[in-house]
């Protein structure tokens, strides 16, 4: 079976949503954040955010109102996002 239309498909709809999102969040995951007088880089806040996404999907009751596709589409996107701002860094 030729995965590839499945494979292109599936990138297709992830890309879409992610975009969506994050131009319902107004881009803020490129950004760094400050919480209680500290900065945090936004690279570092991305990867907190995949950790998060990585204990939901090792355990069923932390997924309240989010799907199991929400989770793999969210994992992959701060996965985009992190390639993104490493390779800003260099």
């Amino acid at each position: 079976m030729n995965f590839k239309p499945l494979i292109e498909a599936q990138y297709k709809s992830m890309c879409d949503k992610q975009i969506a999102k994050n131009e319902d969040y107004g881009n803020s995951a490129f950004e760094d954040i400050e919480v209680m007088g500290r900065k945090i880089p936004a690279i570092d806040a991305c990867l907190s955010r995949m950790s998060d996404k990585l204990k939901r999907l090792q355990s069923k009751d932390l997924m309240v109102d989010e799907t199991l596709d929400d989770t793999l589409i969210d994992l992959v996107g701060y996965i985009v996002i992190y390639s993104i701002l490493k390779n800003k860094e260099q």
